[in-house]
């Protein structure tokens, strides 16, 4: 059984209040990728159902987010696609996701429009790389009209850390450079003020009123 639920905060992250189940699978659910898209005035979701062999899309209108979610299609059939991150900029997305059943490896595809149009692979990829780096961490954010990715360390034990990378791409280009690292078992001290657990593989990282906040997960057990 695979289960996401909302909570909401009001005062930017201080304190939390938690709501519902807001989406209920008979298969594992996780990396609940949300956006909202102007052109439908409604929320996009896209979680990460890869145990289904499947890639799914759910929307949800504004009106009703985040308790109306329904499935619009699934992009992907027969596919252990996990981790699906898009980004949008200048007219196209941009989207990262972690091939499992491909010899796991990360590749990237671009498309005009997420759920109608077809996703267009990279030429350059998969990429290679080292990899820690392969498996998508968070969001793709733009700050100061640069493109920064997140990426999980997939080291000896799930969720050791995270990876912050700057990427410049377009349709036949690409090349990223890592800025930042963060593995929590191997720091003296948090790259993440007052973050004090042992894992971490997930940030959501957001300019608002031209300051970037980030949320961030963790815990204090390894598996």
């Amino acid at each position: 059984m695979g289960e996401i639920a909302s909570s909401m905060s009001t005062d930017f992250g201080k304190t939390w209040h938690y709501h519902d189940v807001i989406l209920r699978r008979p298969y594992h659910l996780s990396y609940p990728f949300v956006y909202f898209d102007v052109r439908t005035n409604s929320y996009v979701m896209i979680p990460e159902t890869s145990r289904n062999f499947s890639v799914q899309l759910y929307t949800c209108q504004k009106d009703t987010f985040p308790y109306d979610f329904k499935l619009v299609k699934t992009l992907y059939r027969g596919k252990r696609f996990a981790d699906v991150s898009p980004v949008y900029i200048d007219g196209m997305y941009w989207i990262w996701l972690y091939d499992i059943t491909g010899g796991r490896v990360l590749r990237v595809f671009s498309t005009l429009d997420v759920i109608s149009s077809p996703w267009i692979e990279h030429p350059m990829s998969p990429l290679s790389r080292e990899k820690h780096f392969k498996r998508p961490g968070g969001r793709p954010f733009l700050w100061r009209g640069k493109l920064y990715r997140w990426a999980q360390h997939d080291g000896e034990h799930y969720g050791e850390g995270v990876h912050l990378f700057h990427v410049e791409l377009n349709s036949t280009y690409y090349r990223e450079v890592k800025v930042l690292s963060y593995i929590p078992h191997q720091e003296r001290r948090s790259a993440f003020p007052g973050f004090s657990s042992h894992r971490i593989h997930h940030v959501d990282a957001q300019e608002i009123d031209g300051r970037l906040f980030a949320l961030f997960d963790g815990d204090n057990k390894f598996s």
